[in-house]
């Protein structure tokens, strides 16, 4: 019986797969589960409120453990499964090599990922608490959009919770200026951060 919950590394996004897999997010993805089959691409519901930092974000992951909204939780939960089981038995059809490697995070188990790679600053902070629970090394992909913004006191604070868990190892950077806007924040060292077009591979150095 296949184990979906141990392995080595993990893409998660809550959006791939997609009717049109034609961004530059999915054609990313597409090349790293080429590229390594022991990649897997978890999906998630996405469910971002933006009002609630000084109250820590309630993403599904938080909602669910407290159980406020169970019930529009679990209808949820139902219609977003549902929504992607069609979403990547419409893309398998096309690209049946990828089946196995496709799949949808379950928030009831437990898992064990050596490794997980997640897209966009507002991706990373919405799973902080589902990485750290289940005690999960991440590297993040920090691109312009998707939360980030230079000077701006909601996006530093995002950074600054993301980079100070015990969790984080990498950031993976799309510029100079970027970069360097990290060190100034020091949000991160040196020695965490990627340029783009750094090869992701097993023998990543963590540490």
């Amino acid at each position: 019986m296949r184990n979906d919950t141990k392995i080595d590394l993990a893409i998660i996004d809550p959006y791939f797969p997609e009717d049109k897999n034609t961004d530059f997010r999915a054609k990313m993805i597409l090349g790293l589960i080429e590229a390594d089959p022991n990649f897997k691409v978890y999906n998630y519901i996405f469910r971002y409120r933006n009002k609630v930092l000084k109250r820590f974000l309630k993403t599904w992951f938080y909602r669910f453990k407290e159980g406020s909204t169970k019930i529009s939780f679990l209808n949820n939960v139902r219609q977003r499964r549902k929504s992607f089981t069609e979403h990547k038995k419409f893309f398998t059809n096309i690209n049946s090599r990828y089946e196995q490697q496709i799949l949808f995070l379950n928030p009831r188990k437990k898992y064990e990922i050596k490794i997980a790679l997640v897209i966009f600053l507002n991706v990373a902070y919405d799973l902080l608490y589902f990485l750290e629970k289940n005690k999960i090394n991440f590297i993040f992909f920090l691109y312009p959009g998707g939360g980030f913004g230079i000077n701006n006191q909601e996006s530093d604070e995002k950074l600054k919770r993301i980079t100070k868990s015990k969790y984080f190892k990498k950031v993976i950077v799309s510029n100079d200026l970027v970069k360097d806007y990290l060190i100034e924040k020091n949000s991160a060292t040196q020695k965490k951060l990627l340029n783009k077009n750094t090869k992701v591979r097993l023998s990543i150095r963590l540490n």
